[in-house]
């Protein structure tokens, strides 16, 4: 089953409501909704001028975050918005944890990142924790990329050709990994025993960390060259089997056995 999209669409704002047979992405600051089974097109929402760069799904509301900092929330059983909240900040960048519990954010011209917790942030009180970015990561001029970890307890930036872990803890810096090559793509396992990378050659590599050990050893990396060009996307199955890779070539690769 396919549908066509006639528009530029933000990949990192398409979700899937299963259970709901619907499907959602934004297109700047349109947000489309489809019934999964037949493809039709149930609603499009335009509830401001800013670019939408994340949706995310709590029960039966879907929260679209815009470029300007204000979070809709929509009922997704009426498709109409409900309430709106807003951060007070542009965002750069926008990871929400696995689990639903956590966003961070990478504020545009702010040389921190954010964490919020989702549960009081959605009841309207907007309070997070900060961590900040070292020099090296606030001076690249390169494509940056934050990713959460399952539970929560780490952060990953990712910048040019470095990619470092932070304990959201107390933001102290845990672990420094240096790539060959400008990173493109960021993923992290649930159970933090790695990170993948993908960058502009193509190159897909894993490096095995312990960020609970006491004192960070070397940490081992493999490397795998499955796509033509720059790699575009990453993402973990949740059960730890599979790790899908999107590359400008519009392919996509499953690996099977990655734990």
């Amino acid at each position: 089953m396919s549908f066509k999209i006639y528009h530029q669409i933000n990949p990192a704002t398409l979700i899937l409501l299963e259970d709901q047979d619907l499907v959602a992405y934004a297109c700047g600051s349109n947000i489309r909704i489809h019934r999964l089974s037949t493809c039709e097109l149930l609603k499009i929402l335009n509830e401001g001028n800013s670019p939408i760069v994340s949706l995310f799904r709590r029960k039966d509301t879907l929260f679209a975050l815009d470029s300007k900092g204000k979070i809709l929330n929509i009922d997704l059983r009426s498709f109409l918005k409900v309430s709106e909240t807003d951060l007070e900040v542009e965002v750069q960048l926008v990871k929400v944890s696995k689990n639903f519990e956590h966003l961070v954010i990478k504020p545009s011209n702010i040389d921190q990142l954010y964490i919020y917790n989702l549960a009081m942030l959605l009841e309207g009180t907007v309070q997070y924790e900060t961590i900040d970015l070292p020099a090296a990561a606030v001076d690249s001029t390169g494509e940056c990329f934050v990713e959460i970890s399952a539970d929560a307890r780490f952060v990953f930036y990712a910048v040019d050709k470095v990619v470092q872990a932070f304990s959201t803890n107390d933001g102290s810096s845990i672990q420094k990994i240096k790539h060959n090559f400008p990173i493109t793509s960021l993923a992290a396992q649930n159970n933090n025993e790695f990170i993948v990378v993908g960058d502009e050659t193509g190159k897909i590599t894993f490096y095995y960390i312990k960020l609970d050990a006491k004192k960070q050893g070397k940490v081992v990396s493999s490397t795998s060259h499955w796509h033509a060009h720059r790699v575009t996307a990453l993402a973990i199955f949740e059960n730890n089997t599979q790790l899908i890779s999107g590359g400008e070539e519009v392919q996509n690769i499953s690996f099977l056995g990655i734990t």
